[in-house]
């Protein structure tokens, strides 16, 4: 089971939100951020929802080894 902490929005900093809605299909749930517009997308439920939001992209390491070639 996915840790239920939700992560600092990606791109802001803050704290996301869950909501759920409901429709004629059932209900969703999605993480969201009404200041920078990141969001999930709808998950059939809140820890589907909450495990999409957590998932981040690795942050690439910079080498900065000395150049070959300078003098």
């Amino acid at each position: 089971m996915p840790d239920p902490t939700l992560l600092p929005r990606p791109f802001c900093g803050d704290t996301a939100d869950v909501a759920e809605d409901s429709d004629r299909f059932g209900w969703a749930w999605q993480v969201f951020c009404l200041k920078c517009d990141a969001s999930t997308g709808y998950c059939q439920d809140e820890t589907a929802a909450i495990a999409t939001w957590n998932v981040r992209a690795p942050v690439p390491t910079l080498s900065l080894g000395t150049s070959k070639g300078a003098t």
